[in-house]
C-alpha cells in the first residue's frame, strides 16, 4: 500500500499519526453517487467562497468597530487599516480563488483514474462496495494507494482526512474519492475503516 500525504508520497503512518486520522460517525451502510469533476469543483470553490466570505466581512466588521467605537487616539489607526483590509482583502480572494481552480483542475485527470462513471451509485455496507449493480465483497478489496489531506488544527498540531483511496479489485482498480463523490466523506471513512485501519504503522 502506498501513502500520500498532501499529494507527497510517505512511508506507513505511525501509530500516533493513525490516532490523528478524522473519522465522521460510523455507520452500518453509507452510499452516494459519482459527480463530474466540473461539479465537484464547483462545490469546493462554493465552500471556500462562503468561508472566504464570512472571514473578511468578520475582519471589516471588526475593524469598522474599533474605527468608530474605539479609543479616539486610536481611531485613525484603525481608520487606516480598515481601508488596507477593504482593498488587500478582495485581492487576497482572488489569488487564493485563482490558485485553488488551477490545483484542483492540475491534479483533477489523476484522481479520475478509477473512479466510476458520474451518476454510479456507490453504496458500502457490511458486505462489501456496490457500483450499481455490481458488488465486490470486502475479502476481495485490497488497498493500492491512500491519499490524505494533513490540517493544522491550532496548538493540537496536525490531523489527517482521508482524501481517496484506490482500491484493488478482482478487475480493474477502483477509486473512492471525497470530493469527486456525493457524501463522500462517509465512504471514504467506511472504506478507511474497513480496509486500513491497524494496517497502517510502520
Amino acid at each position: 500500500m502506498r501513502v500520500t500525504i498532501n499529494g507527497r508520497g510517505s512511508e506507513m503512518l505511525s501509530t500516533g499519526q493513525e490516532r490523528l486520522v478524522l473519522l465522521s460517525s460510523e455507520a452500518t451502510e453509507v452510499g452516494g453517487t459519482v459527480i463530474t469533476g466540473e461539479a465537484a469543483m464547483a462545490a469546493i470553490l462554493r465552500n471556500f467562497s462562503i468561508a472566504a466570505g464570512c472571514f473578511g466581512g468578520f475582519a471589516l466588521l471588526l475593524l469598522g468597530g474599533f474605527a468608530v467605537l474605539g479609543p479616539p487616539a486610536n481611531r485613525g489607526m484603525f481608520l487606516v487599516m480598515l481601508a488596507i483590509a477593504i482593498v488587500a482583502l478582495p485581492i487576497v480572494f482572488i489569488v487564493s480563488y485563482r490558485q485553488r481552480r488551477q490545483h484542483w483542475l492540475t491534479h483533477l485527470r489523476e484522481r479520475l483514474v478509477g473512479l466510476p462513471p458520474p451518476g454510479t451509485r456507490v453504496r458500502l455496507d457490511a458486505a462489501g462496495v456496490h457500483l450499481g449493480d455490481r458488488a465486490i465483497a470486502w475479502s476481495d478489496l485490497s488497498v493500492r494507494q491512500l491519499d490524505l489531506l494533513a490540517m493544522s488544527r491550532g496548538r493540537s498540531g496536525k490531523v489527517y482526512l482521508v482524501n481517496r483511496l484506490l482500491l484493488q479489485t478482482p478487475g480493474d482498480d477502483l477509486a473512492l474519492d471525497r470530493a469527486l463523490t456525493r457524501n463522500g466523506e462517509a465512504i471514504v471513512n467506511c472504506a478507511y475503516r474497513r480496509l486500513c485501519r491497524g494496517h497502517l504503522q510502520h
